[in-house]
């Protein structure tokens, strides 16, 4: 178990600095090139690692083929949905911040929590009911911090709705992933999915000022790709080695991380930490979101009281 956390602490450290990467790469490129790349460099990665593995190992030949012969639509929705997912959250991040797409991607467990209650039938607790409600509270906080500070209602409304998107998709992709783990690899689920991603997302990618990067853009945009690389791998083994409810605690903390890095680079002032605004009501703001996150997805308590739930 032990293990399985260090793996989910991994991927929270990961999604805790990608939106202030991809903040960097939206400077000169779009986030069309952005999602493309990185899947592709996903899919490569784990194309080349499994191609080699399967040379040597029968038992891994068997496996893939198990996979891809045929591919379980459940698995095609995912890539979907995963590719919905990175498109909105890079175009939130480019018409908000940094910090407000990390803390409005926490609707992601939120809504997974709600899909546990409709569709596997879980039990409601007290704790749960109180934890959404926090983090709703938190959002308004922060959505209204970053308002004021942004300057722009429309375009922090705008990226809003895209990472509430890329929220809901998570929240089904992560549900898909859990059931079809049981009988596949998560490793080899992930490869299939990059790949749909990657031709889903090069098909619609613009490509725009690709000719004039540098080599430090390219290092950059490799980078992303290594993330999502890392963080979905590690993110995979979490699940499968602990509990989820641990796994959820210690991903849940990912916006904090982002928070304090962009405190730090205000304080240090390190050049590839974006500067961005945040003021007292959207630390409060933050603050709630995270704790009412916690809430909802791990504690399972009534503190003592009665409720009507769903058994």
């Amino acid at each position: 178990m032990i293990i399985g956390l260090m793996y989910a602490a991994g991927t929270s450290l990961c999604w805790s600095v990608l939106a202030l990467f991809i903040k960097k790469a939206l400077v000169f490129t779009d986030s069309g090139t952005i999602v493309a790349f990185r899947m592709l460099f996903a899919f490569s990665f784990l194309a080349l690692y499994y191609g080699t593995k399967s040379f040597k190992n029968k038992a891994t030949r068997h496996e893939i083929k198990s996979a891809l012969f045929p591919i379980p639509w459940l698995i095609i929705l995912a890539g979907g949905l995963l590719s919905i997912n990175y498109w909105g959250f890079v175009k939130g991040v480019s018409l908000s911040s940094a910090s407000h797409a990390q803390i409005t991607i926490q609707t992601g467990p939120l809504f997974l929590f709600l899909i546990g209650l409709v569709y596997f039938k879980e039990k409601v607790f007290l704790s749960q009911i109180i934890g959404s409600l926090l983090a709703v509270l938190g959002f308004v906080f922060f959505y209204k911090d970053q308002v004021h500070l942004l300057g722009s209602e429309t375009n922090v409304l705008l990226g809003t709705q895209w990472i509430i998107l890329a929220g809901i998709t998570w929240a089904f992709f992560s549900m898909i992933h859990k059931i079809k783990s049981k009988t596949h690899s998560p490793q080899i689920i992930n490869m299939i999915i990059y790949f749909i991603s990657t031709i889903a997302l090069m098909s619609i990618a613009p490509y725009t000022k690709i000719q004039t990067w540098t080599l430090s853009n390219w290092l950059l945009l490799a980078f992303l790709g290594l993330n999502t690389l890392v963080a979905y791998g590690f993110f995979g083994e979490a699940l499968k080695r602990a509990p989820a409810s641990l796994v959820s605690l210690i991903i849940t903390a990912n916006p904090m991380l982002t928070l304090i890095f962009i405190k730090l680079g205000k304080v240090f002032n390190i050049g590839w930490i974006p500067k961005e605004p945040l003021g007292a009501m959207g630390v409060l703001g933050a603050f709630c979101v995270t704790l009412g996150v916690i809430f909802a997805v791990v504690c399972k308590t009534n503190f003592g009281l009665k409720i009507i739930s769903k058994k």
